[in-house]
């Protein structure tokens, strides 16, 4: 068993984690972090928030997430994909139609970023937890 000593990125409150050296692979459902193993499910000790962390095993990564901040990017995650290819493919001749598809990029960014301030205000509602 290995312990872990981990900050929520809600309330940034530590969490004490024990999983196994080799823990079993949850399936990972979420697409903006396609490529990656989710090892652990917890709620924070803090917030109750229910938070997961991700593994990347070629890189040798792990990642703590809050849950629902994910929940938020992938909603977009295919939109964003698409647009950010047709950026590439238009970046060498940059005409009206390469800053249309900047602008729209722009947008979404600007929506996700909405949503998890949402998200957070929220939280900060609820639970009165103090955010930074």
């Amino acid at each position: 068993m290995n312990l872990k000593i981990k900050a929520c990125p809600c309330c940034k409150k530590l969490n004490f984690i024990w999983f196994l050296k080799e823990p079993p692979v949850i399936e990972n459902n979420f697409r903006s972090f396609a490529g990656w193993s989710l090892i652990k499910t917890f709620n924070c000790r803090s917030c109750k928030e229910q938070l997961g962390i991700f593994t990347e095993k070629s890189q040798n990564l792990q990642k703590l997430a809050w849950l629902s901040e994910v929940r938020c990017e992938d909603n977009y995650v295919d939109d964003l994909r698409i647009l950010r290819e047709k950026q590439s493919s238009l970046s060498n001749n940059r005409d009206s139609e390469y800053y249309k598809v900047l602008n729209k990029i722009f947008y979404i960014n600007n929506k996700i970023k909405s949503e998890k301030n949402k998200l957070k205000i929220k939280l900060k509602i609820e639970k009165k937890v103090f955010l930074n």
